[in-house]
């Protein structure tokens, strides 16, 4: 007996999955950068102070402790993303798997190895290494 439900079923897998995977490092991305940006604003000011009366203002650099809790916490959610749309790409197409054959294998190990290389390269970025 064939298969009586719609054509093309992996086409519509496969961009909800590229789709989520793009999300997913979206997440990543801003996360990163908007905390490597606010970690550059706030790294350290000049400030003039005034010690006594009549003495001309010196300037004085005043450093803020780093933060990267925003960017891991974003690393964090756009991997879950990423792995989430990975196992929902491999439930999904297993289940119609057997009528329209398609590299699954390496739908999956692209994902996978874009998650790890923004994973790696936003932990870099974080870090200064």
């Amino acid at each position: 007996m064939k298969y009586p439900g719609p054509k093309d079923q992996y086409r519509r897998i496969e961009r909800r999955y590229i789709t989520r995977i793009g999300v997913g490092l979206i997440i990543i991305v801003i996360t990163v950068l908007g905390n490597i940006g606010v970690n550059l604003g706030l790294t350290s000011t000049t400030v003039e102070v005034q010690r006594g009366v009549g003495e001309d203002p010196e300037e004085v650099l005043i450093s803020f402790d780093r933060n990267n809790s925003i960017g891991i916490l974003g690393i964090a959610a756009g991997s879950i993303v990423n792995f989430y749309s990975i196992n929902k790409y491999r439930r999904d197409y297993s289940e119609i798997k057997g009528k329209e054959p398609r590299p699954s294998g390496l739908f999956v190990g692209v994902g996978i190895v874009l998650t790890f290389g923004a994973m790696a390269l936003g932990w870099f970025g974080l870090i200064g290494f």
